[in-house]
């Protein structure tokens, strides 16, 4: 992404506000590191509070989490990051009494709920996500990159560069908006906490909530200010670079050795990553890994099912006494989420999904596609292999070339999907790859 030239403050007629996506104050880093210190508002670690496999009974989950409520870090804030520097002279940033979420009771009702932090913090947190309202970005002539059942993805552009921006159907769909942010906030403070430079890391880079209303998005209806989640800019989707690969080819994965060994470093990077912060994703699938042609890297996004493993947990209940259950994506779901009655998302759902996408990856195949295809096949049939986990066993013979033309490739997708093996047995299987 381009560079932002600093503006020149010296004199009054120079005070112009830059967006710099990306960069992180001192003062906003001395923040989060000074929100450790303080006794209530602290982002849960693996030492704090751990977690067990998910292999564990779900009486021993709740034991896990019957300790004291998750507590929540409130660190830099994208508000800090774009908002115009506090001079004498120029005061930009939304005030917290001035702000579209504390006069509007409509968006309010909206915020997430979670078990583990406390309803306050929530709307602090999205308070502090709020872009300042300086910065204003073009959709006017933005071409859709993305749709949703809640939200479409358009490209956007602020100050000559350009962004991805998140816009709800509704109003009343901004609520995945804020849970998105959440949980984005939530990895974003944990990463600044421990120092990590939050651009380079496999997991996509959301720089804040911005505000639209119908004189800058027409589809916005008459009446509605919604919350839009701006976001990098990266390429296209890893369905699209798959896509984009010819099919002729049996010697070699789909999308390459070289690529598919750093899209498998870089997804686990990212599976362990939220794990760290407790959350588990619920959607990762081909569609929600993004390629940045231009560093040949993936990005992992949409976190819009994403939720703390504690809050998972208490949902779960809930669910099952409605009878209901959490929305799936049928070809990436575990086989444990399609039984009767299902166990509850977990890490180990998400490693499940993320060696189908290898899978997907590496044979260019949907999981199950050959099924799926057939006609005459009841959905039953479907549900039926999903559970018995036949994915790899129903791999076309040119797909299962493929993977043999890569052995370790091979091994560590059995190792995902079949064995089940932990996240960091699969993650010395990728780091014995690059050592060879």
């Amino acid at each position: 992404m381009n560079s932002f030239t600093q503006p020149d403050y010296s004199t009054p007629s120079k005070r112009t506000a830059v967006f710099e996506p990306g960069k992180v104050s001192k003062e906003a880093q001395l923040k989060a590191r000074e929100s450790i210190k303080r006794p209530s508002l602290i982002i849960p670690t693996p030492e704090s509070s751990p977690v067990q496999h998910a292999s564990c009974s779900l009486s021993h989950q709740q034991d896990q989490f019957s300790t004291p409520k998750t507590n929540f870090s409130t660190t830099a804030s994208p508000k800090s990051m774009f908002s115009t520097p506090i001079t004498e002279t120029c005061q930009l940033p939304i005030s917290p009494m001035a702000s579209p979420m504390r006069s509007s009771p409509t968006l309010l009702k909206y915020l997430p709920i979670s078990a583990s932090i406390p309803q306050q913090d929530v709307e602090s947190q999205i308070e502090d996500s709020l872009i300042d309202d300086v910065f204003k970005f073009d959709v006017s002539r933005s071409t859709i990159i993305g749709r949703g059942s809640y939200s479409t993805v358009l490209q956007c552009s602020c100050q000559d560069n350009l962004f991805a921006i998140k816009i709800p159907t509704s109003v009343k769909t901004s609520k995945w908006i804020f849970k998105e942010m959440l949980n984005y906030k939530i990895f974003q403070n944990h990463a600044i906490v421990n120092h990590w430079e939050l651009e380079s890391l496999p997991v996509l880079n959301v720089y804040g909530i911005t505000m639209l209303d119908r004189s800058q998005y027409p589809r916005i209806r008459y009446g509605e200010t919604v919350p839009c989640i701006v976001s990098e800019r990266l390429s296209y989707s890893l369905t699209t670079l798959a896509e984009s690969q010819p099919a002729t080819s049996t010697t070699e994965l789909h999308i390459g050795s070289s690529l598919w060994w750093r899209l498998a470093r870089q997804i686990l990077t990212a599976l362990q990553l939220l794990n760290d912060c407790h959350l588990v994703h619920m959607d990762i699938k081909p569609a929600n890994v993004l390629f940045d042609n231009n560093m040949s890297s993936f990005k992992l996004c949409d976190l819009t099912s994403a939720a703390l493993q504690e809050d998972v947990i208490s949902e779960y209940h809930t669910k099952l006494q409605l009878g209901a259950f959490y929305d799936v994506t049928p070809q990436y779901c575990a086989p444990e989420l399609m039984e009767s009655p299902p166990h509850y998302p977990s890490y180990s759902s998400d490693l499940f999904a993320a060696g189908l996408t290898l899978l997907y990856a590496a044979t260019g195949e949907q999981p199950y596609s050959q099924v799926l295809s057939s006609v005459g096949v009841p959905s039953v049939y479907v549900t039926e292999c999903i559970k018995k986990n036949k994915a790899l066993e129903l791999v076309s013979p040119t797909g299962i070339k493929r993977l043999q033309s890569d052995t370790r490739a091979f091994n560590l997708i059995q190792r995902m999907i079949v064995s089940r093996a932990s996240l960091a047995e699969c993650m010395d299987i990728v780091d014995d790859f690059a050592q060879y």
